[in-house]
């Protein structure tokens, strides 16, 4: 059986692509996380700020030449991730979405750069709790359309305290009833859930329930009419319950893998994706923007290598030299425009019996180290930057190797802001020094 509940942090999807290579998207902030499930989101968690009108600043600057200000950076990420090694967790899409200040994160350094300047090699951050949990701006609403209908992903907006969501649904109240102990299946009906068929492959979010076990975010795996979601949870503390009128629900698309989901998922190799960027009621720093993946579409589902399929499970953390990919033996690649690893820490000391995939976010500190490069298959990571991980103070270790497609954005007029729009595959590995 399966156990989501205290899953904090699944993907940390770092860094992207530009016109010409890949780059870090985020500013000082390295590590725009994405959640695992969320924790559950109460119904005042999810409107918005009451001002959504940006400060405008009307006094002139005494110099007359024209002040460029601030610049910032946004990362759009779509990817089909499944976890190595733990088939039974599925696959599913994690989405993305962070738009930052560049320089004004305090809590993140840049610790070292493989090539000083540029955007390939390997990059290494350490942010402190603060950064780490950094949800980014409010921007607008983003849209992540399929040519072919699936996925299906509702529109994705800025929540605060909780940064992007892409909502498919909310109410209060509804009944929990179990449909399957041994294998940890529950239903829950609402009136207020909206097409029940249309939230399998997403996330089901409760906050508010008497029976503690039932608050949490689970993953939905079938329904069963058109008010009744299945979802899967295996704390055996859970119990069936008619929800008090103020407990709340909401699906969440974008939260990553479904169990039982096999290849192909739900992100196929030919996806032409459209991602647009809607600026209405947000800070007012990126322009709209519309860009596609057509053909051959976002970056191929792939398989890493036979050595890789360990090492992702088994992060050194002593310094030494290692490489993530699917290029050797046992490995399949398909078409990418090239290849990211992220490497990202925790120092939280880890709960007794907690699954291999637990992450909880750090107590202190994280270290991010995050390598790109253009067309290359694997991921080298030296032993200079991989020493960085050995003073980490390391409790747990999470690795994501992604392939991936490109698309970037930037705004004609000032400020100064660009965007990179990343979509394709990728696979997580969780390493216990």
């Amino acid at each position: 059986m399966l156990r989501f509940e205290g899953i904090t942090k699944v993907v940390g999807l770092v860094g992207a692509f530009t016109a010409a290579a890949l780059v870090g998207a985020c500013g000082d902030n390295a590590a725009p996380d994405a959640r695992l499930p969320q924790p559950p989101i109460d119904a005042g968690d999810i409107t918005p700020d009451a001002d959504q009108t940006p400060d405008a600043d009307t006094t002139p600057d005494a110099d007359t030449t024209p002040d460029a200000g601030p610049s910032f950076s946004g990362t759009v990420s779509v990817q089909e991730v499944s976890v190595q090694g733990i088939p039974q967790l599925g696959q599913g899409i994690q989405v993305t979405i962070s738009f930052t200040e560049d320089g004004a994160l305090a809590g993140s350094t840049l610790l070292y750069e493989e090539t000083p300047g540029a955007p390939t090699g390997c990059k290494v951050w350490e942010n402190n709790a603060a950064a780490a949990a950094d949800i980014g701006l409010n921007q607008g609403t983003v849209t992540i359309t399929s040519a072919d209908g699936d996925p299906a992903i509702p529109p994705c907006t800025y929540i605060p305290t909780r940064g992007y969501l892409c909502i498919g649904g909310a109410g209060a109240g509804g009944d929990i009833a179990l449909v399957d102990a041994t294998m940890g299946l529950w239903s829950f009906t609402d009136a207020e859930m909206p097409m029940a068929s249309a939230q399998v492959g997403r996330y089901l979010a409760i906050s508010g329930a008497l029976t503690a076990a039932n608050n949490g975010t689970f993953p939905i795996v079938s329904s069963a009419g058109a008010n009744t979601v299945i979802f899967v949870s295996a704390n055996p503390a859970g119990a069936p319950e008619t929800l008090p009128a103020a407990a709340t629900f909401t699906t969440l698309a974008g939260i990553g893998p479904i169990p039982g989901v096999p290849d192909p998922g739900f992100l196929e190799d030919d996806d032409s994706l459209t991602i647009t960027l809607d600026p209405t009621g947000g800070d007012g720093d990126f322009e709209a923007f519309t860009r596609t993946f057509a053909a051959p579409g976002v970056g191929d589902d792939f398989t890493l290598d036979t050595t890789s399929q360990t090492t992702i499970n088994a992060v050194p953390v002593d310094g030494t030299e290692f490489t993530i990919g699917c290029g050797g033996a046992g490995g399949t690649c398909g078409t990418a425009v090239g290849s990211i690893l992220t490497i990202s820490t925790t120092d939280t000391t880890l709960p007794p019996g907690v699954p291999p995939y637990y992450m909880p976010a750090p107590t202190n500190v994280e270290r991010v180290l995050r390598c790109a490069a253009i067309g290359a298959t694997d991921i080298t990571v030296t032993a200079t930057a991989s020493a960085f991980l050995s003073t980490a103070g390391a409790t747990r270790v999470q690795a994501v190797f992604l392939r991936d497609s490109l698309q970037t954005a930037a705004n004609i007029g000032l400020p100064e802001a660009s965007s990179n729009i990343v979509a394709g595959h990728g696979v997580i590995g969780f390493t216990t020094p």
